[in-house]
């Protein structure tokens, strides 16, 4: 596949709250654009399940198995870098979080855990054109950028 066509690929992006509907509709549009994703959320179950539809389209996925949170910040990317590879961006589900404070205070500690240049989206809780769309808008905008 050429650049255009996976623009991610060789990205390695977090999906918080992957057990939600729109942190799974990201992490496959996400997959889809190329980039190996670490799935991850409070509840294990539903982020499985998200990692299982991943790797059902051929994505490259692994599954951080704490909860998250309480597992957050530097803790979660270090998890994370051991299960796949060092993290380049971070895709946080409002929806998963206990509140939408918690969802900000999350991304913006994952913006002061990853390096410079890293790409860290807070994703609406419930969009109001739906998760897929949510989530093609915010992956997309970053698909566009790799693009250049």
């Amino acid at each position: 596949m050429n650049a255009r066509r996976r623009p991610l690929e060789g990205r390695v992006v977090l999906v918080l709250g992957a057990g939600d509907p729109v942190g799974e509709a990201a992490a496959l549009h996400a997959s889809a654009l190329g980039a190996s994703i670490v799935v991850a959320g409070p509840r294990l179950g539903p982020v499985v399940a998200t990692a299982g539809l991943v790797a059902a389209t051929r994505g490259t996925v692994r599954v951080v198995e704490a909860p998250s949170p309480p597992l957050l910040d530097a803790a979660l990317l270090a998890v994370a870098a051991a299960a796949l590879a060092p993290v380049t961006d971070a895709l946080v589900a409002a929806g998963a979080m206990p509140d939408l404070d918690a969802a900000r205070r999350a991304a913006d500690d994952l913006r002061r855990a990853l390096p410079d240049g890293a790409r860290v989206e807070l994703l609406d809780a419930r969009p109001a054109d739906g998760p897929r769309r949510a989530a093609e808008r915010a992956v997309g905008a970053w698909a566009a950028a790799a693009r250049g």
